[in-house]
């Protein structure tokens, strides 16, 4: 008999809005901004996302020990088990500073006051639009297309060294695909 086990990970569906607001972000059209800052957003939380579940499938009390650590600390903790040292300052661990702290500037975000000294020429222009926040100011088609190319590399770096065992972490391994979300358990 064989079992078709599929389960849902919040990751995958991170992932493919990652991919899908990076695509609208690239388009020349109003409102970008929104596509590159949720493409940052996402890519952050996939990280966290696919941490906790790995750390769920290698740890018995990962959501009582872990959940709340950091994802330095998580990434810490998933080496030591997989006998990997992550060097965190290396590829593709060294943007994780930057994107959590993106991550928390808008999640923990508060209303600002903002001003600044122009000169009656550039505020005459008609492409300033006044101060910008640091939200404002960090979202880019660049960094957005940066954060997600170093969650993917995080994702396949970290799926590289998960162990290939039939029943070992089957969901988790990316042969074919860094985000596989079926197996099939059992034997015909």
């Amino acid at each position: 008999m064989v079992r078709y086990v599929n389960k849902e990970l919040q990751f995958v569906w991170l992932w493919q809005a990652c991919k899908r607001y990076l695509d609208h972000a690239s388009e020349n059209r109003p409102g970008r901004f929104y596509d590159y800052m949720t493409t940052m957003i996402y890519a952050s939380f996939l990280i966290e996302s696919y941490l906790n579940e790995v750390g769920d499938h290698l740890f018995d009390n990962w959501q009582a020990e872990y959940d709340r650590k950091s994802v330095k600390d998580k990434i810490k903790q998933i080496g030591k088990a997989l006998n990997a040292q992550f060097e965190l300052g290396n590829k593709p661990f060294q943007y994780i500073d930057e994107m959590m702290d993106y991550r928390n500037l808008v999640v923990h975000s508060k209303a600002q006051n903002l001003s600044e000294e122009v000169s009656n020429e550039r505020a005459c222009r008609d492409d300033y639009s006044g101060p910008r926040s640091e939200m404002d100011q960090l979202a880019s088609l660049d960094s957005a297309k940066r954060f997600l190319s170093q969650a993917e590399m995080i994702v396949n770096t970290i799926n590289k060294r998960l162990p290939k065992g039939r029943n070992e972490h089957p969901i988790l391994r990316p042969d074919e695909c860094p985000f596989v979300i079926a197996s099939i358990e059992g034997s015909v």
